[in-house]
């Protein structure tokens, strides 16, 4: 049976110290709490699993201390398949140490050049996620046309170029998931509603986040903009993977894109309560208690129903499509 969500990618050990500010050089600075949990494309995998999508996760892993415990933890997930990983002895998985206020963060990074991702022959999944910051590999192409649909993402680009040669690779893609800042600066827009029309000339399907705000997307000339949840921010990190999964799941599901998108921000809103980004991702019990908590409007019950009726454990419901009314715009 094909995957609902496969991730394409690097696993990271993250090392998180929350309610702490950067120190300044010569200084020290004290965190209130401490949390070591699996990063990049890890967050994403995980998020899809514990919303209760089939997934699949795809990257390199070495056998350094810190990696090796971060694996370990990846392995107690239950819906997380991980025989697609390739073991090389000898090399370190990348490790970030995340360092947060609650409302942002600062990373300090250490990776070493990755291998080229490569397909192993199984089953097409229903959506997979990869980088388009560099070329696309060529067996996606074979993909696409097997039904995947595939979903490209960025990261913060340190160097500042913003290559528009990422739009190009868009092109060869189904789906995009940018924060704001990301959509602007690859776009040369100064809105995210510009950033977004323009990702829309390129893409079938276009997503921009806008953190507490929510997120503003298109598919097939229908634009949706939904609102966030209202919580408190202990630790932001991995908050845009955690969306983007959720996302990619709704779609393998058939739901509408302004459920897809509310359960996205519902998700993402709850993983900021807590440190770390995969350690972090909800599931529907969480999402559930969330709604109960904060007794959202009207527009947040069909998703609102749906973690009901999976923390319930309703028989079958999974994969249900919710049906709303999407505003044309």
């Amino acid at each position: 049976m094909c995957a609902d969500v496969h991730i394409v990618g690097q696993i990271y050990s993250d090392l998180v110290f929350a309610g702490a500010r950067p120190p300044q050089p010569g200084s020290e600075v004290y965190a209130e709490s401490f949390t070591l949990s699996p990063g990049g494309a890890a967050n994403r995998a995980v998020a899809a699993a514990r919303i209760g999508a089939s997934a699949t996760l795809s990257a390199d892993v070495g056998d350094d201390p810190i990696g090796t415990l971060v694996l370990a933890q990846l392995a107690q997930e239950p819906h997380l398949d991980l025989t697609h990983l390739r073991h090389r002895p000898g090399s370190h998985n990348p490790i970030t140490v995340a360092i947060t206020d609650g409302p942002d963060r600062a990373f300090v990074t250490y990776e070493e050049p990755a291998m080229p991702p490569e397909w192993d022959g199984a089953a097409a999944p229903a959506t997979l996620h990869l980088s388009v910051e560099k070329p696309l590999p060529p067996w996606l192409s074979s993909l696409r046309q097997q039904g995947t649909a595939v979903f490209g993402g960025v990261g913060w680009d340190a160097t500042g170029a913003w290559s528009p040669e990422v739009l190009t690779r868009i092109r060869d893609v189904d789906a995009v998931v940018f924060n704001d800042a990301e959509a602007c600066a690859y776009t040369r827009t100064s809105t995210p509603e510009e950033a977004l029309a323009a990702l829309s000339g390129y893409v079938e399907t276009a997503v921009v986040t806008l953190g507490k705000d929510g997120a503003l997307a298109t598919r097939a000339g229908t634009t949706v903009q939904v609102p966030s949840l209202p919580v408190t921010a202990v630790d932001p990190t991995g908050a845009g993977d955690t969306f983007g999964a959720v996302f990619m799941a709704t779609t393998a599901w058939g739901w509408e894109l302004e459920a897809g998108l509310r359960l996205a921000a519902a998700a993402a809103a709850c993983s900021v309560r807590a440190p770390g980004g995969a350690r972090s991702a909800p599931t529907p019990t969480d999402l559930h208690d969330l709604f109960e908590e904060l007794q959202p409007a009207r527009g947040w019950d069909v998703v609102r129903q749906w973690a009901r009726q999976q923390s319930e454990g309703v028989h079958g419901s999974t994969h249900a499509a919710p049906v709303t009314s999407e505003r044309k715009s």
